[in-house]
Formats: C-alpha cells, sequence, structure tokens
C-alpha cells in the first residue's frame, strides 16, 4: 500500500499497477491485520458501533471532521462500522483496505437476498456498504496500489 492523498479513501492492493486503471483487479485477499482481527476475541457487545441509521450516519461525518470540515458522502460512508460478523465495529474503510473479498460476499450475498425478496437484517448498513463497495472498487480514480 502506498501513501495516499486522502486518509478517508481506502488504499487498495492491487495485483498489476501498472495496467491502465481500467483493467486493475484488486487482491481478494485477507491482509495480515485482517487475519489477525478476524481471529481476534470479539467482544460480545459493540461499544463503538451505532445500530441506528440517522446515529450512525452522524457518527461517521464526525469521524472525518479531523481531516475536512464538509466529508463527501464516500468519505463519510468509509467511516461506518459494521455491526455484525467476523468484523464487527471496523470500519467500512477498514475492511476494504483489509479484506475486500469479504466485502464482496456481503455486498453479493446482500443483493441476492434483496432480489430474492427476502426480509434482511440491518438492511440500511448493508445499502451502505453495497454503495461504498461499488463507488471504492469500481470507480478506478480511488484506487492505489
Amino acid at each position: 500500500m502506498s501513501d495516499r492523498t486522502d486518509p478517508l479513501l481506502p488504499s487498495l492492493s492491487i495485483h498489476n499497477s501498472t495496467l491502465p486503471t481500467d483493467r486493475q483487479q484488486c487482491r481478494m485477499t485477507r491482509s495480515i491485520e485482517g487475519s489477525r482481527a478476524k481471529n481476534a476475541k470479539r467482544p460480545p457487545t459493540a461499544p463503538n458501533c451505532e445500530c441506528v441509521e440517522e446515529t450512525a450516519i452522524e457518527r461517521a461525518k464526525r469521524q472525518c471532521h479531523q481531516w475536512t470540515a464538509t466529508p463527501s458522502e464516500v468519505q463519510y460512508l468509509g467511516q461506518l462500522r459494521l455491526i455484525f460478523g467476523q468484523y464487527s465495529c471496523k470500519t467500512f474503510q477498514w475492511m476494504l483496505e483489509n479484506d475486500v473479498g469479504y466485502v464482496k460476499y456481503l455486498v453479493d450475498k446482500h443483493l441476492k437476498e434483496k432480489a430474492g425478496g427476502m426480509k434482511i437484517r440491518d438492511e440500511w448498513l448493508k445499502d451502505y456498504l453495497v454503495m461504498y463497495h461499488h463507488v471504492c472498487v469500481i470507480f478506478p480514480s480511488i484506487k492505489s496500489s
């Protein structure tokens, strides 16, 4: 990973950064930090995680204020925290930097559940994760090696 100009945007690990940006692909393997976090003992409750959409968005925006007074949508979405699963309480940005494969799994599973008309737990958060993944992984201008 390299230095990045915006600390609020993810720094993705790219297979071959010499390719044109529209042909580059993210590494889908978990980082060392991701492996440590996955295997770490987590408390039964997540004190730093917000389960209410409005509160979570406001908290994410406040976290951005140390870098910018007016965070963009992609910047504050990156500061949202997962409230379930193996990376509970990790930010979206952290997850893309450390286990983009897991993010892809969550996004694919969520889209399949929505298409099937299923009742989805924490749907609002998963919808934001889909949006964040789409903007950060699909659009090459945010990628860095």
